[in-house]
C-alpha cells in the first residue's frame, strides 16, 4: 500500500476507534476500551470536573448551592461530555498515563533516569529553565490524575457555571460569570504537561543526527509527553496529531514517522519493542515484517505521506470531513 494511502486507512480507522470509545465510555453498546483505560479515563474526567468545580465555588462562597451539587453527574446526564474533542483528549491522557506508568515498570532494577537530569544540568539556561517548568508541569499533572489543555479547561468551565446556575437562578448570572473569569485567569498563568514538553523539545532543539537518542532516552523515562513533543518538532507538525501517531496502537504512521526521520532500523525495532511491551494492544511479533515493509519506503516518500499534519488544524479538519464524505 503506498504511504499517503496508509496514513489515510490509518486515519480512518483512529477516528472510527474514538467514536467507539466515546461510546463505550459514557458508556455505550459493546466493548471498545479496556477496563484500565476506560476506569483511568473516567477517574480524569471526575477529577477534572471536581477541581474546576471546587475553584468556582471558592469564588462564589456566599452563594447557597446544594450539599448535593454535582455537576459531573449532570454535564454526563445532558450528554455534553461526549463532545469529541473533549472525549479524545480525556482518553488520550489517560492512554498516556497508563504507558507512562508501564514504561517505568519496565525499567531494569537498579536503573534510574539520566537524560531529564543530564537537561536539568545543562550549560543552556533555557534547557534547564524549560526542564524544571516540565517537571513541574508534569508532576502538578500526575498527581492530579491529568490537566486539560486551557481550551477545554475554558469550555469545561462554562459548562460547570451553567450548571450551577441552574441551581443559584438568572439572578446569578453575573456573579458567576466573574468567577468563571478569574478562575480561567489563574489557570491561563500555568501551562500543561504537553505545552511545557512542547517548549522544552523546542528548546533542546535536538539536530537529526540526535533525534534517536532524545526519542529513546525520553521513552526509557516513562515521559511519553516529552517523546511526542519531540517526534512533532521534529517532524515539523501539530503536537496533537504527533500524540495520534504515537497512541495508535497499530503503528502504521508510527512506522512512516521515524521512516521520515531516517532513524536506522535497529532504533526502529527499539521503539516498537519498548512500546510493545509496555502497551498489550501492540503486536509486536509483527515488528519483524513491519520493519522490512517500511524500510522499503524512501524516506522522502514517507514525509510527503505526513505533510498534511504540518497544515493548520482547521485546514486538516475540513479536508478530513470532506474525505469521511466522499
Amino acid at each position: 500500500m503506498p504511504p499517503d494511502a496508509r496514513v489515510a486507512a490509518a486515519e480512518r480507522r483512529a477516528a472510527a476507534r474514538l467514536d467507539r470509545d466515546i461510546a463505550d465510555l459514557l458508556p455505550g453498546p459493546g466493548p471498545a476500551l479496556d477496563e484500565r483505560t476506560r476506569v483511568t479515563a473516567v477517574r480524569l474526567l471526575e477529577r477534572g470536573i471536581a477541581a474546576i468545580e471546587r475553584d468556582l465555588i471558592a469564588q462564589v462562597r456566599d452563594m447557597a448551592l446544594p450539599n448535593d451539587f454535582d455537576a459531573y453527574a449532570r454535564l454526563k446526564t445532558a450528554g455534553v461530555l461526549r463532545e469529541p474533542a473533549l472525549m479524545a483528549e480525556v482518553i488520550a491522557q489517560a492512554r498516556i498515563a497508563i504507558l507512562d506508568e508501564s514504561l517505568v515498570a519496565q525499567r531494569m532494577p537498579g536503573s534510574a533516569p539520566g537524560f531529564l537530569v543530564r537537561l536539568g544540568e545543562a550549560g543552556d539556561r533555557q534547557v534547564r529553565a524549560e526542564t524544571l517548568a516540565y517537571l513541574v508541569a508534569d508532576n502538578r499533572q500526575r498527581v492530579a490524575g491529568g490537566e486539560l489543555p486551557l481550551a477545554l479547561h475554558r469550555r469545561l468551565s462554562w459548562w460547570i457555571v451553567a450548571v450551577m446556575r441552574e441551581r443559584t437562578g438568572a439572578g446569578s448570572d453575573r456573579a458567576l460569570a466573574a468567577a468563571a473569569d478569574r478562575v480561567l485567569a489563574a489557570r491561563a498563568t500555568r501551562d500543561d504537561a504537553a505545552t511545557a514538553a512542547g517548549r522544552l523539545a523546542a528548546a533542546i532543539d535536538a539536530r537529526p543526527n540526535e533525534h534517536v537518542h532524545v526519542l529513546i532516552d525520553t521513552l526509557l523515562e516513562g515521559r511519553i509527553a516529552l517523546f511526542v513533543a519531540v517526534l512533532a518538532r521534529a517532524l515539523g507538525i501539530d503536537a496533537v496529531e504527533a500524540r495520534a501517531i504515537v497512541l495508535d496502537p497499530e503503528g502504521d504512521r508510527l512506522w512512516l514517522a521515524l521512516r521520515a526521520l531516517s532513524l536506522p532500523r535497529a532504533a526502529m525495532a527499539r521503539i516498537g519493542w519498548v512500546l510493545g511491551e509496555a502497551d498489550a494492544a501492540r503486536d509486536v511479533e509483527a515488528l519483524p515484517d513491519t520493519l522490512e515493509a517500511i524500510e522499503r519506503v524512501a524516506p522522502d516518500e514517507a514525509a510527503g505521506a505526513l505533510a498534511m499534519l504540518a497544515l493548520p488544524a482547521e485546514f486538516r479538519d475540513a479536508i478530513r470531513t470532506l474525505g469521511r464524505a466522499a
